[in-house]
């Protein structure tokens, strides 16, 4: 199996979940997400060339972008800044253009995200919700824009959601 994972802070939590996996290759930009997976033989794990982005330690510009049009991945899970009616926005053009890289070579697309993203603020347009073919989410989202992102098809989960809002 070959995933794209992306830099953010919320995907690096499926780095321990994924050294259990046998046969797996992993393309990433984020170092942290690297560095995590390298300790793990049964991962073959490539990292974007590139512009470090100190804090975030994303390896992020035109490099990337084109490294990452090189793979096909079965999957690409990826976090945004913000989940709004008319889609997925990020607070960071270059962090957005890698993550649409990712998107169009990836079978699946899978949204990890977290109830705090509903309504925040991201000024770049990352994708629509068609796009996407699930998120996975800690709680519900308000009714309006679950239902805006189930009318697009996409599906929506809840694991260890405790109630709707």
């Amino acid at each position: 199996m070959v995933l794209f994972l992306d830099s953010s802070s919320t995907v690096s939590y499926l780095s321990p979940i994924l050294l259990e996996f046998q046969d797996l290759t992993v393309i990433t930009n984020g170092i942290h997400i690297a560095a995590a997976l390298n300790t793990a033989s049964n991962i073959r794990c490539y990292i974007c060339p590139g512009l470090l982005k100190q804090k975030s330690l994303s390896i992020l510009g035109e490099y990337s972008t084109e490294f990452l049009a090189q793979f096909h991945a079965d999957a690409a899970f990826f976090s945004v800044k913000a989940l709004r009616k008319n889609g997925v926005f990020e607070g960071d053009d270059s962090q957005a253009l890698c993550k649409r890289a990712m998107l169009r070579n990836a079978e699946q697309r899978i949204l990890l995200s977290d109830h705090s993203k509903e309504e925040a603020v991201g000024y770049f347009k990352l994708c629509d919700y068609t796009e996407i073919n699930e998120i996975v989410s800690d709680a519900p989202f308000h009714p309006d824009l679950t239902e805006q992102i189930e009318r697009s098809g996409c599906r929506i989960l809840f694991p260890g959601a405790k109630k709707a809002r």
